[in-house]
């Protein structure tokens, strides 16, 4: 129960990093899409995971990035496209323009694994059980 209660504090963290990095827009589909309070701790067979998940369908193209065609319509500004020489990292043809991701999940997870905020979490958790003992 109590590496259970540790696991879900971890996450509830990393999900306040995240939300922190993730890009604001006018809707706030992106940054209101993520799971919020449910936090299911599942027993796997090495301990325990918890699954971060966010609704809004386009969260993995915002943070991986993506491919677009359109150099000169589509949704975003013109300076965030770089055009691509390489021919074999798309396919041929139209004129074919790459947008970088933000890399928010990758980025929450570094921020997290560079300070002590793990092991403070463990260590107040541990002090718990072993005051209860």
């Amino acid at each position: 129960e109590t590496f259970k209660r540790i696991t879900k504090e971890i996450s509830k963290v990393l999900l306040n990093d995240i939300k922190s990095l993730t890009p604001r827009d006018q809707t706030g589909q992106l940054i209101n899409g993520w799971n919020g309070n449910a936090f299911l701790v599942k027993s796997v067979p090495n301990g325990y995971e918890v699954e971060i998940v966010n609704k809004a369908e386009y969260a993995t193209w915002v943070n991986d990035g993506h491919k677009a065609y359109n150099q000169f319509g589509g949704p975003y500004p013109i300076h965030k496209r770089v055009k691509v020489t390489s021919p074999h990292q798309w396919q041929q043809g139209n004129p074919t323009y790459h947008v970088f991701g933000h890399f928010f999940v990758e980025r929450g997870i570094l921020q997290l694994n560079n300070t002590t905020r793990v092991e403070d979490i463990i260590m107040k958790e541990l002090q718990k059980w072993w005051a209860s003992v």
